[in-house]
């Protein structure tokens, strides 16, 4: 396998050496900036004009394109040494800069976001050209914002907080070495040199570097745990308890401006063809000939059935079925009342015995005559309908009836 040697970042495009002069400089400019900026407050209100909130606008993102190049040296720095003291100290002064500089301008954000209405609202981003996107994006965060006070307190402990755990984290892992056997010599390696043999093309050796890896990760499960633990309690503390999103993922659907609905839809359809998945890794197992991967694929697909069987099989309250076909009239449909109970849902248990359909006009004769076979399948499992088996036997015909 061939060896690359690490180089170096240059980051003098996004700033000097921290210990110089320029670097002090940027940082002192970009103070002042925000301290001026402040004045714009009392200029917020319902009747600003197009013109004097764009003049703000691009000030505030004046300040953001500034705050991300000097904490976008600090923040890659720190990268690329993670047990520098140096690096650190500079990571740990950026953010509370980045944290300082959040809450002076935090004022004009929270304006946007909650006391501008939609006409205004409107009116302001007419033209705003590309940062319009910015704007809306922004307003989806309305009814989870909280006062400004609030804010800014979240701000500034998130600096000794969640930001300091991340970064903790990022010290104790980096440190890590893993002892791995490599043909027959046993090589001592970093996280980066051994990720090298995660995507080696030889099927063993990528499956000795992930062990490798999670073995690390399972001696000190105790701290790692810790950590993580922690990082997910303040997300759910903040995100759910402060600030009122329905769950963790809502969160995250926001943030990426997808309603949880198409998520929920989604992952809905995922579930309800995971078979599709999982014959294309049978297939896949076959081709590549990997007898392990198969007897693991085949062995989730065994499991994964006999729960859905054990499932469908519990005996459940009798019903007698009358199906019966509803032709097209001018009379009014029968309405049944559903009530709580499924319809075509979980063991297909029903509240009513009638089952009623009809066929439009402008069905295809070939989708008609399935149909028409569904229903009389229907028909022929009357005497069945007692037996205890009768859920499964209702489940094929199901998907019989609604996949024609």
């Amino acid at each position: 396998m061939a060896e690359y040697e690490l180089g170096k970042w240059n980051l003098s495009e996004l700033a000097k050496n921290p210990k110089s002069p320029s670097f002090q400089k940027q940082i002192k400019d970009l103070e002042n900036q925000a301290k001026k900026f402040e004045k714009n407050k009392s200029k917020l209100n319902s009747k600003i004009t197009s013109k004097q909130f764009k003049i703000i606008l691009q000030q505030v993102e004046e300040i953001s394109h500034k705050m991300s190049k000097i904490g976008g040296y600090a923040s890659l720095s720190y990268s690329s040494d993670t047990q520098s003291d140096e690096a650190t100290s500079l990571m740990t002064q950026m953010s509370k800069l980045g944290s300082e500089i959040s809450n002076k301008i935090l004022f004009f954000d929270l304006w946007w976001k909650t006391q501008v209405d939609e006409k205004n609202a409107k009116r302001l981003m007419k033209d705003t050209g590309e940062l319009k996107e910015y704007l809306t994006y922004k307003r989806l965060f309305a009814k989870y914002a909280l006062s400004e006070s609030e804010e800014k307190i979240i701000n500034t402990l998130d600096v000794t907080g969640i930001s300091a755990l991340v970064k903790l984290y990022d010290k104790i892992t980096n440190v890590y070495e893993y002892k791995m056997k490599v043909g027959n010599k046993t090589k001592i390696m970093t996280r980066e040199e051994l990720t090298n043999y995660v995507r080696s093309t030889n099927p063993k050796t990528r499956e000795t570097a992930y062990k490798t890896i999670l073995t690390k990760y399972t001696e000190n499960k105790g701290v790692i745990g810790e950590i993580y633990q922690n990082i997910v309690l303040n997300w759910k503390d903040e995100g759910i308890g402060l600030r009122g999103y329905k769950s963790p993922i809502s969160m995250r659907n926001i943030a990426n401006d997808i309603d949880d609905k198409t998520i929920e839809s989604l992952l809905s359809i995922c579930r309800k063809n995971s078979t599709v998945f999982q014959k294309f890794f049978l297939q896949k197992a076959k081709m590549l000939n990997m007898k392990k991967l198969l007897e693991v694929i085949l062995l989730i697909g065994t499991l994964v059935f006999s729960g859905y069987f054990l499932y469908s099989n519990i005996p459940h309250d009798a019903v007698q079925l009358e199906v019966f076909e509803n032709q097209m009239s001018n009379e009014p449909e029968p309405q049944i009342e559903y009530g709580n109970k499924p319809v075509f849902m979980e063991n297909l248990r029903f509240n009513h015995k009638n089952i009623t359909y009809f066929i439009e006009p402008t069905c295809e004769p070939n989708r008609r005559n399935k149909l028409r076979e569904a229903v009389e399948i229907f028909e022929e499992i009357k005497p069945y309908v007692k037996d205890k088996n009768c859920n499964v036997i209702l489940f094929i015909v199901y998907f019989q009836f609604n996949f024609v």
